[in-house]
């Protein structure tokens, strides 16, 4: 994991899935994204697509708090289902970890998606935030080792009703703001 996430809990213990997190909205689909921006950066029903694109354009008010939560490493993680040797996935690569916790009794679902390759090397992180089973909000950034970096729309949104927005940075740090009406 590059040094500029933070560490996180996993619900694992020596191979032995506690997983907590019982039904996870995203397919398993992402395995085979590389840097596609298709697949990434555009879901592609029309009502996500149009969902993640409000909350990108939603203006984030007053910080209402941080919210402490426990990343799970997802059963699609590499550490679970190995990829093909030919795959020119990194060690510890692809990587999904994900967390579940409520915010005034709506259902947040966040997962974090992480994939780093080689011949030529390129990587990936996106975020994607699920309201009550639904994709409402995404945010991620790629780059290449052959001068595709900077590819940014970090951090993650996601609006909970029309008043709030959740969010997530590169840091993993989970945040409540309050959603003002005007769009950037």
């Amino acid at each position: 994991m590059p040094s500029t996430y933070r560490t996180y809990q996993a619900s694992t213990t020596k191979g032995k899935n506690k997983m907590s997190i019982r039904n996870c909205p995203m397919g398993s689909e992402w395995r085979n994204w590389d840097l596609s921006t298709e697949g990434r950066f555009r879901p592609s029903n029309p009502e996500e697509r149009a969902s993640t694109e409000k909350a990108q354009k939603t203006r984030r008010g007053k910080r209402l708090k941080q919210i402490e939560v426990s990343w799970e490493t997802a059963p699609d993680d590499v550490q679970y289902q190995p990829v093909p040797q030919d795959s020119h996935f990194a060690k510890g690569s692809p990587c999904h970890l994900h967390t579940e916790f409520k915010v005034d009794d709506v259902l947040i679902h966040i997962d974090r998606l992480y994939a780093n390759k080689y011949a030529p090397g390129r990587s990936y992180v996106e975020f994607r935030i699920f309201v009550n089973g639904t994709l409402a909000g995404r945010g991620g950034s790629a780059g290449s080792s052959l001068g595709g970096s900077g590819n940014s729309d970090l951090p993650a949104v996601a609006l909970i009703g029309s008043d709030k927005i959740i969010s997530v940075d590169n840091q993993m740090v989970v945040a409540l703001w309050e959603a003002l009406a005007k769009v950037r």
